[in-house]
């Protein structure tokens, strides 16, 4: 019960500072929201067969994901450390593996925040037809986005401490996201072309693996990135 109390005054907090500031939520909307409209006038989406937007839209969504999902969380953490949070929650008797759990919690509530504007948004200044797909698309778009949000929080952590932002957190963050990213963008196109979840396999299960793995790895390492 202590636990739970600890994580809602955690996170009760930190959604009253983004409702005040916007700091993570507005620049992550802000950038995906470019990527798509200059992605739209490069390829002259709207111009295209729909088996031609349906081949291209997966990669722009996922790319305008993953980025924006970096700078949200970059922009989060690095409040955190100069406002003094991190130094407080690390002398706050809460385990250190629960701390890892509220704040991959709060990087996956951003990435569902920005995918519930920006999806809607895709179809319709994509022109895509989702038909049934909406299930599928959003297991895959958790799946992937909880192994991001892992990834986003160990790292950002490090980089966080180093005092730098989004451009180096990417470097950490996209090669070990690659699988992650691929995943998304096959189950995606499968789920575009008409076709059931089970289709795109193995891709689902690649993703849903990486986001167990990478949170299990960051609950393990997460008290050594802050205390070094």
């Amino acid at each position: 019960m202590r636990a739970w109390r600890q994580v809602v005054a955690i996170l009760v907090a930190d959604a009253r500072r983004e409702a005040r500031t916007g700091e993570a939520l507005m620049p992550m909307l802000v950038f995906a929201l470019v990527v798509l409209v200059v992605s739209g006038f490069a390829f002259d989406l709207p111009a295209l067969l729909a088996d031609q937007r349906r081949r291209l839209v997966p990669g722009i969504l996922w790319i305008a994901i993953a980025f924006a999902m970096l700078v949200g969380q970059a922009r989060h953490l690095l409040a955190d450390r100069d406002e003094d949070r991190a130094s407080g929650l690390l002398c706050a008797p809460i385990d250190r593996t629960l701390l890892f759990g509220v704040k991959w919690l709060e990087g996956i509530l951003l990435g569902i925040a920005l995918q519930v504007v920006l999806i809607p948004l895709a179809v319709v200044f994509f022109d895509l037809d989702l038909g049934g797909a909406w299930l599928g698309l959003a297991a895959i778009l958790l799946a992937c986005t909880a192994a991001l949000s892992a990834l986003g929080t160990l790292l950002g952590s490090v980089v966080a401490r180093l005092g730098r932002g989004e451009a180096l957190l990417a470097i950490l963050v996209l090669p070990a996201a690659a699988p992650v990213l691929i995943a998304g963008v096959k189950t995606t196109a499968v789920l575009l072309a008409g076709e059931p979840l089970a289709s795109a396999a193995p891709w689902p299960a690649v993703a849903l693996g990486t986001a167990v793995i990478y949170a299990a790895v960051g609950a393990l390492l997460f008290e050594s990135v802050l205390m070094e």
